[in-house]
């Protein structure tokens, strides 16, 4: 027994019907394929000089719509070729849609890769007076970026999009690391400030009259340095960098110095040494029994117990030192 297939011929109303519906798809097809290259093409080729502008031209050149069919011939073939063409440009939007994203994604990473270097460019000689190994580092990275943005030579977005990230991050974790020195910098002169303005008050009742108004010039310097570091460190947040922070701790180190010979020619040696040992034991937030402190005192200096305590009480009744009494029985 032998099976024939027989075919349904389609009537005129049910082939016009199927040729309306595939002609209404295929032209809704070509509108979203000609409206987002229009869209892209106007997006695009305004950014002259990005790295996206050419990658658009390229996958254009490269990947254009599919040819539409020859609307002559029998209606059988004509049905056959429009299925044939709508398929055609569904791939084609999907490949479209694809590339367009991929594009976004690029102008975006290529657009934050910009902003960070121009904020290098900002602070260059900024961060070489301060850092120069992440300077160097800086200004090897920034060459590499601007080869890639300039001579993009990857036709896949995603792909140089990807390689713009690497890049951002790169820079951004020196220049994270370049702020976290930079915070302790800024710190450490404040600290410089602070035991410069203590030392001032140590050695203020030991200052011969010609002295006087040279050490308190320095100290009124000490404030301005102090006050400079304050406001460098609260315009950081706005990425705003002090070029002079050295200058400065070099500054605050030289007044440091000059109190400390003061210090040595307006009292004995015997004096500033016993002053080092209460700066270092100053700085404990406890209180220190009395034989304690004379017993340490003796070990960093050598000084015996009478010695000790007669420096103790000149330095007091002189206010070089608060040395407070509190009896427990």
């Amino acid at each position: 027994m032998k099976l024939r297939v027989v075919t349904k011929e389609k009537t005129l109303d049910q082939l016009l019907n199927e040729l309306s519906r595939k002609v209404n798809e295929v032209s809704e097809l070509r509108k979203q394929v000609e409206s987002i290259i229009n869209l892209l093409n106007e997006r695009y080729s305004s950014n002259k000089d990005s790295v996206v502008k050419p990658l658009f031209e390229n996958f254009i050149k490269s990947n254009t719509p599919p040819q539409p069919p020859p609307v002559y011939g029998i209606s059988r073939n004509l049905e056959k070729n429009l299925e044939e063409y709508g398929t055609k440009l569904r791939s084609y939007l999907e490949l479209l849609t694809r590339y367009a994203k991929g594009l976004e994604e690029c102008l975006e990473a290529e657009k934050e890769l910009k902003r960070i270097l121009s904020k290098i460019d900002k602070n260059k000689e900024v961060v070489r007076k301060l850092d120069e190994n992440i300077y160097s580092n800086l200004m090897r990275l920034e060459r590499k970026s601007q080869r890639i943005l300039q001579n993009p030579d990857i036709p896949d977005p995603y792909a140089l999009a990807d390689e713009l990230k690497k890049s951002y991050r790169e820079i951004k974790c020196l220049l994270y690391r370049f702020d976290q020195n930079y915070k302790k910098r800024l710190t450490t002169v404040l600290e410089l400030c602070e035991a410069a303005a203590k030392l001032y008050y140590q050695i203020k009742p030991l200052i011969s009259l010609e002295k006087a108004e040279e050490a308190r010039v320095r100290f009124e310097r000490i404030r301005v340095i102090r006050s400079n570091i304050i406001k460098a460190s609260a315009e950081l947040a706005n990425g705003v960098y002090l070029a002079e922070v050295s200058d400065l701790e070099n500054q605050i180190k030289e007044i440091i110095e000059y109190f400390e010979k003061i210090m040595e020619e307006s009292s004995s040696k015997k004096y500033a040494r016993i002053m080092a040992v209460l700066s270092l034991i100053s700085k404990g937030s406890k209180t220190v029994p009395l034989h304690a402190l004379i017993d340490e005192i003796s070990r960093s200096t050598g000084l015996s117990q009478e010695e000790i305590l007669e420096t103790l009480v000149y330095l007091s009744r002189r206010h070089a030192v608060k040395l407070r009494v509190k009896i427990e029985l």
